[in-house]
């Protein structure tokens, strides 16, 4: 069970930064996972995560599954398209 401690006052900015990484660095792993779990772009999990802690966190509805989907399946066209692009020349 993680300890738990009241915040300091004034607050270490320091402490701030660590902590911020530290989620970063478990939000992107956690990303990565599922992205390779369902084989999707991580860019598009990323994005949908992301959109959900920006919109639900100002109060404007999230944008639909649908975006996103569309979104990935843009991103593998491009990546096709390049692909052919470079095998052809």
């Amino acid at each position: 069970m993680a300890l738990k401690r009241k915040p300091s006052y004034p607050v270490d900015a320091l402490c701030v930064a660590e902590a911020c990484r530290g989620v970063r660095t478990d939000l992107l792993c956690s990303c990565k996972q599922w992205a390779e779990h369902y084989a999707v772009p991580l860019d598009v999990v990323f994005a949908i995560v992301a959109d959900q802690f920006i919109f639900e966190r100002s109060g404007i509805p999230r944008l639909e599954a649908e975006y996103f989907a569309q979104m990935a399946n843009d991103m593998l066209t491009e990546e096709l398209i390049g692909f052919l692009q470079r095998d052809q020349g």
